[in-house]
């Protein structure tokens, strides 16, 4: 029976990426409830770190989730199971609605405009992967 490397209680990637997801939806909700502008800055914040930050944004791809340690080159890239590890990214697009749909000023053109490009990077990358086309092939 296999063992599961004891590496894996450093990893923060799926966590972080939960959590986010439920910080974007929920701030998004509390701003158009109370069009309280915290919120609004909060899902902005969010968004800026997690995906749009040269230094701290997600790359639009998943190659490295769930990856597998050890030598070879079967183990230099992660395995499609990764992708379901940013599922999350639901809540991240429906908050974003929000965001847009209530106006806030917090969501500017050039977030949007980002933010679209990103989406559409990664949504190419599910695609075109053999990552992205293993997941597609298991989905019946």
């Amino acid at each position: 029976a296999g063992k599961v490397n004891p590496d894996t209680d450093m990893l923060v990637g799926p966590d972080a990426t939960q959590h986010m997801s439920q910080s974007v939806i929920y701030n998004a909700i509390a701003y158009t409830l109370s069009k309280t502008s915290k919120y609004s800055q909060n899902v902005a914040k969010f968004i800026d770190a997690f995906f749009l930050s040269s230094t701290t944004g997600m790359h639009p791809n998943v190659n490295f989730g769930q990856l597998v340690r050890g030598p070879g080159k079967d183990h230099q890239i992660g395995s499609y199971t990764g992708i379901l590890d940013i599922r999350g990214l639901v809540k991240v697009v429906n908050g974003l609605q929000l965001m847009r749909n209530t106006k806030s000023p917090d969501w500017t053109a050039a977030r949007e405009q980002a933010m679209t490009s990103w989406m559409s990077s990664y949504v190419g990358w599910l695609q075109s992967s053999s990552l992205g086309k293993e997941v597609a092939s298991k989905a019946k």
